[in-house]
């Protein structure tokens, strides 16, 4: 009785008319092209967004954090750090490692000699009394063994 009838743009169109189906499958290929065109325009626009620079000028006083603050936005958000830029960095971590275990081995000490209870075992008081008068010492292997046993000793 007739061909499968749809709507189109308020027309009546039999399908089955090749005129029609060839419309059809135009504007799907034209549908598809301008797709892509916004896809490319929308992907250049982010590109230029990445782009864009902010430049941030940090003030403070010396120690207040300004190189600490600089590092961990760039490791958070810019390019990751570079072979020499780490090894730059172990002197300096492997110093203040010294340090910490230095302070704390020092107050450890002070708060014995007042009386306070310290986490410290008899075993290893000579190491604590070793560590807590460093100064300038390297970090060497032995050294890393004595911060360890200090560090797990707990009475």
């Amino acid at each position: 009785m007739g061909g499968l009838c749809s709507k189109d743009n308020g027309h009546i169109t039999d399908e089955s008319d090749p005129s029609t189906q060839n419309e059809e499958i135009k504007r799907s290929k034209d549908q598809r092209k301008a797709n892509q065109e916004i896809d490319k325009a929308l992907g250049e626009y982010e590109r230029q967004q990445q782009k864009i620079t902010c430049r941030l000028m940090l003030v403070g006083i010396g120690e207040s954090g300004k190189t600490t603050l600089l590092r961990q936005m760039k490791q958070q958000y810019g390019q990751p750090y570079t072979i020499s830029e780490l090894r730059d960095a172990a002197p300096h971590i492997l110093k203040n490692l010294v340090e910490a275990m230095r302070t704390l081995a020092l107050y450890s000490e002070l708060l014995a000699e007042q009386g306070e209870p310290t986490s410290v075992s008899k075993d290893n008081e000579s190491i604590r009394n070793r560590v807590a008068t460093l100064e300038n010492e390297e970090f060497t292997p032995e050294l890393c063994e004595q911060f360890q046993k200090l560090w797990e000793d707990v009475i």
